[in-house]
């Protein structure tokens, strides 16, 4: 299953570009004008990418 995270915030966060040879974590700007004006209410969003094949993602 592939599972597209988004976080939204207002405090710039520093971006962690894709390494291919070390792809565990990254953290991406995202362009904010591909959302929905409601979608976000905050200044910042950021793609969260992971190479993790069995990540649960606890929502509660």
């Amino acid at each position: 299953m592939c599972v597209m995270c988004y976080i939204g915030t207002d405090v710039a966060l520093s971006e962690i570009m894709f390494d291919q040879g070390n792809p565990e974590f990254f953290l991406e700007k995202a362009d904010k004008t591909e959302f929905s004006p409601t979608t976000f209410t905050t200044e910042n969003i950021y793609f969260v990418g992971t190479e993790e094949k069995d990540a649960v993602v606890d929502s509660a």
